[in-house]
């Protein structure tokens, strides 16, 4: 009798297993095209230059494939970059126990035919990259982009990887990647493009919900070198050295505004025989609308081309909510010494309709810029590309002289300084009110007159 009633569960346990984990399995891939959509739509708020099309989705019980197009805007006006996906899933039907993951895909990424003139030159006939990604229950995930190595007329490039990690919805993301070598070559002008050394990471999170969306976070890339060579090149070996790009962005309180922070720092910047490195750019923007910020980020460029007006309108918004930016630091070195400048610019109160007249938003406006250069170096400066501009004058030598006298500019241990500043619609050096000297008009002779 135990035996007859144990038969019964054990039966009814095998007719789910034989029937639910197909059934379950199907529908698991039903979902997952629902789930795909429903990140395509992510990806293209995330990113507005990329768009999804051409989806042809055939599911199966255990598996489905999906073919789509991605086009890439890379500049407004200009033809996508269009990339053919197909991609392999694999689905489970039960979360605990059967599986973690809901589906594991492997996409093929390749150059679609009309996307690139000579596309096999450039890569040879094969797949530009290949993702896996694995989707969780949970609504997570993680995707893994291999670029491969190529070796072709137009490319030289050893394989990279980038790896992402996302939440649900992509409310959240990281990544940590790395291209070892990549170089784009021309040999019929002898001419090459190599970066090598790269390494990415980023870490962000979603404070505008909606659309437009917006992160906050940080971005670090790295490039050890980058070299170019061809005719009438102005380098040399080693062009470009160590190279960092630091990014961050940090939302107040109420998400309402975003301040973002750019470092750019350049171990060694060799142009036409001089290594002006050390070289750094820090530049900061505070007090950002992070609405008009997104909006920006995602406007739709390609009517914006079109209407500039768009983009005076967005840049109004942004510009009356009183945002400042400052460059931080701005160097280059020298064997005469460092070349440090630092400015600061904001408006105060400015309203939209104040910014179609010029001269109100000269009141409004508030400049300064510190400036310190090798004396030497000015006037190495000062014979090339600042010359001619200040011929008409006396030369360099007579310029900053008479700005010496006036206070303008300070002379101190073999460097020039001053400070300038813009504001009540006048220029400032020094803090004191800078005043152009009269124009001496060369005297004309009486005409003779004849008697």
């Amino acid at each position: 009798m135990m035996k007859r009633n144990l038969i019964f569960p054990v039966a009814a346990v095998l007719l789910l297993i034989i029937v639910g984990y197909p059934a379950g399995a199907w529908y698991a891939g039903k979902q997952m095209e629902a789930t795909l959509e429903d990140e395509y739509k992510s990806l293209h708020e995330f990113a507005p230059v990329i768009t999804v099309s051409d989806r042809q989705f055939k599911r199966g019980i255990f598996s489905s494939e999906e073919k789509a197009t991605l086009s890439i805007t890379l500049a407004p006006g200009t033809p996508p970059l269009r990339l053919a996906v197909v991609s392999h899933m694999k689905h489970l039907p039960f979360p605990g126990i059967f599986a973690l993951q809901a589906v594991a895909v492997d996409s093929e990424v390749a150059l679609a035919g009309d996307s690139l003139p000579n596309a096999a030159e450039w890569t040879g006939n094969q797949n530009v990259a290949t993702v896996h990604t694995v989707q969780y229950f949970s609504g997570n995930g993680k995707s893994t982009l291999t670029l491969p190595a190529f070796n072709t007329d137009k490319l030289s490039s050893e394989q990279g990887t980038l790896s992402i990690k996302y939440a649900k919805g992509m409310s959240s993301y990281s990544m940590e990647g790395n291209l070892p070598r990549f170089a784009i070559i021309d040999k019929a002008k002898g001419g090459r493009f190599q970066v090598s050394g790269v390494q990415v990471s980023a870490d962000h999170k979603r404070f505008l919900a909606g659309t437009p969306s917006l992160y906050s976070g940080s971005d670090h890339v790295v490039i050890e070198q980058i070299d170019m060579s061809g005719p009438g090149m102005p380098t040399e070996p080693g062009f470009i050295k160590h190279m960092t790009v630091d990014v961050a962005a940090t939302a107040s309180n109420d998400n309402e505004f975003v301040d973002i922070t750019e470092k750019f720092g350049l171990g060694s910047l060799k142009v036409v025989g001089k290594d002006y490195g050390p070289a750094q750019f820090d530049l900061s923007f505070h007090h950002l609308h992070a609405k008009t910020v997104a909006s920006l980020a995602q406007g739709n460029w390609a009517a914006a081309e079109k209407s500039p007006a768009m983009v005076a309108q967005f840049m109004e918004a942004l510009l009356s909510h009183n945002p400042e930016l400052t460059i931080d630091k701005f160097s280059f070195t020298r064997p005469e010494g460092e070349t440090v400048i630092s400015a600061l610019f904001k408006l105060k109160d400015a309203q939209p309709g104040e910014f179609s007249n010029p001269m109100v938003l000269m009141t409004k406006g508030y400049v300064s810029v510190d400036f310190k250069m090798p004396e030497k170096l000015l006037a190495e400066f000062g014979q090339g590309m600042f010359a001619a501009a200040v011929n008409q004058g006396g030369g360099v030598d007579k310029v900053l002289e008479s700005m010496l006298a006036a206070g303008y500019v300070t002379r101190e241990d073999g460097f020039i300084k001053t400070k300038f500043e813009f504001h009540d619609a006048a220029p400032w050096f020094n803090g004191k009110p800078y005043v152009q000297a009269p124009r001496q008009i060369p005297s004309v002779p009486a005409p003779h007159r004849r008697r």
